[in-house]
C-alpha cells in the first residue's frame, strides 16, 4: 500500500468546538485533493487534573484511557487527530531559557503523538500548517520534517495576557522558521511581513449557508409588533467587540427607529442602560440557521465595534451576511474592513457613525447596487482562500509541482 503525503495541520481549536474555526474550514477544503490530519489541540497537566469539565474534555479523557479512537476519519482525505498524551502545562517564569526547555519537550511529546498517527494512517506528512499555535508547534518542523512549514496567522493572539510574556518571541522565532506564512487579512499580515518576506495575505472565508437573498422566509415570531425603520445587527454582544456606550447613543438619536439586537450578551451588555430604552430589543442568541430570517427583515445593519487591537485584526463575519443579503450597512472603521469601503458606509469615528446611519436610513434603495452587494459578499469563500495557499505553495515547492512563480500573486493577494 502506497504512502500518501498529506497536509498536518496543529491549531488552537478542536476540531469539535461549538463555533468552526478558520482552519477547520480550510482543512475541509484542502481535502478535497489532499489527505489532511487535522490536529486537535492535546490536554496538559492541569486540564487533566480538572476533570472532566465540557464534552471535549470528555472525549480527550476517553482518547487517554483507550476507549476512544484516537484518531477519526470523516472523508476520504479527512483524518482528526486527538493526542493520546499530556504535556506540562504552561511554565510561569520570565526566564526564556527555562520556558524555551520545557516547550521543546512539549513540541518533542506532541510530534511523537503525531507521527504516531500519520503511521497509524499510513501517512506521511508534507506540509505542516500552523495555525496560530505558537507555542506547542514552535519546533515541530524539527521533529516532523514537513516539505514546508507554513504559519497560518489569523489572528494577533500576542496582545492577550496570557501570550504576553513570550508569545511575541515565540512568534517572530516561528515567522523566522516557517518557509510561507498567510494571514487572514491585510492587516495580520502587514504586522509580520518583516519577519519573513515569503508572508502574503490569502483572505478568508464566511460560511453563507443560507443567506440567499430573496428566498421567502417566515417572519420572525419576536420581530412581530416592532415598528420600523429597523436597524438591526446580529452576534455576540460583548464589551471586547461591540461598544454599548456607541448603541445607546443611536438609540436616543434616532427615537423613531427600532434598534434590534440578535445575540447573546455579556455582563457589561447585561448592566447597561440600553436596556432601559423604549426603542430597544435584545432578542437574546438564536439558531445559526434562523439568523438570516431576521437579516432579511433589517432595513439597516450596523457594525458599532470599538477601535482597539482585537477589532483592528479580526473583521466580523456578519457583515458579509449582511452584504450577501444586499443590506445597506454602517460601520465603524477599525482596520479591518478596508476591503469593504465603497460597499459601505465607513465610519472613522462615533460621531461620524452616528451621522452616516442617518445618510443611509434615507438614501434611495437601488437594486443595482443590492445586487452588487450581494456578488462580492459571495467572493469570501474557503475554496477561494485554499485556492490562494495551493498556488503560493505551488511557486516555493518547484521539486513537485514545476510551476514558476506567479509574479502578479503576490501584489493580488496584498492589494
Amino acid at each position: 500500500m502506497g504512502i500518501n503525503k498529506a497536509y498536518v495541520i496543529t491549531s488552537l481549536q478542536s476540531w469539535d468546538d461549538r463555533c468552526p474555526g478558520y482552519a477547520q474550514y480550510l482543512a475541509r477544503e484542502l481535502a478535497q485533493t489532499d489527505p489532511v490530519l487535522y490536529v486537535n489541540p492535546p490536554l496538559d497537566l492541569l486540564a487533566l487534573l480538572a476533570g472532566d469539565r465540557d464534552v471535549e474534555h470528555s472525549r480527550k479523557n476517553r482518547v487517554l484511557r483507550g476507549s476512544e479512537p484516537a484518531i477519526r476519519r470523516l472523508s476520504r482525505w479527512l483524518w482528526v487527530l486527538e493526542p493520546p498524551v499530556v504535556l506540562a502545562p504552561p511554565v510561569n517564569t520570565s526566564s526564556e531559557w527555562i520556558f524555551d526547555l520545557f516547550n521543546r519537550r512539549n513540541n518533542r511529546r506532541y510530534a511523537d503523538a503525531i507521527n504516531w498517527a500519520l503511521e497509524c494512517a499510513g501517512l506521511e506528512i508534507r506540509y505542516l500548517l500552523i495555525d496560530n499555535d505558537i507555542f506547542r508547534s514552535l519546533y515541530l518542523d524539527d521533529y516532523l520534517v514537513p516539505e514546508l512549514s507554513i504559519y497560518y496567522r489569523r489572528g494577533n493572539f500576542t496582545d492577550f495576557a496570557l501570550w504576553r510574556r513570550h508569545g511575541v518571541r515565540a512568534e517572530r522565532e516561528l515567522l523566522r522558521r516557517s518557509d510561507l506564512v498567510v494571514a487572514s487579512s491585510d492587516y495580520l499580515t502587514r504586522q509580520v511581513a518583516p519577519y519573513n518576506v515569503n508572508t502574503y495575505n490569502i483572505g478568508r472565508g464566511v460560511d453563507l449557508t443560507g443567506y440567499i437573498p430573496g428566498r421567502f422566509r417566515p417572519f420572525p415570531p419576536d420581530l412581530i409588533g416592532i415598528r420600523g425603520p429597523v436597524i438591526g445587527m446580529t452576534g455576540l454582544l460583548g464589551a471586547m467587540h461591540v461598544s454599548a456606550d456607541l448603541l445607546y447613543r443611536l438609540a436616543r438619536t434616532y427615537p423613531d427607529c427600532s434598534l434590534v439586537l440578535v445575540g447573546g450578551q455579556d455582563e457589561v451588555f447585561a448592566r447597561h442602560s440600553l436596556h432601559r430604552l423604549e426603542n430597544v430589543y435584545f432578542l437574546g442568541e438564536k439558531p445559526t440557521a434562523e439568523l438570516p430570517a431576521y437579516v432579511s427583515r433589517f432595513d439597516l445593519c450596523i457594525s458599532p465595534e470599538p477601535q482597539n487591537e482585537v477589532t483592528a485584526a479580526n473583521f466580523p463575519d456578519e457583515v458579509v451576511h449582511y452584504l450577501r443579503m444586499g443590506k445597506r450597512v454602517v460601520a465603524i472603521d477599525t482596520g479591518a474592513l478596508e476591503e469593504f469601503r465603497g460597499r459601505i458606509h465607513l465610519a472613522e469615528d462615533e460621531a461620524h457613525f452616528l451621522g452616516l446611519v442617518g445618510i443611509a436610513l434615507y438614501e434611495s434603495i437601488e437594486e443595482a447596487c443590492s445586487r452588487d452587494r450581494s456578488a462580492f459578499a459571495a467572493t469570501f469563500s474557503w475554496a477561494v482562500c485554499a485556492t490562494r495557499l495551493r498556488s503560493l505553495i505551488a511557486a516555493l515547492d518547484d521539486e513537485f509541482y514545476h510551476a514558476e512563480p506567479d509574479l502578479d500573486l503576490k501584489a493580488d493577494l496584498c492589494n
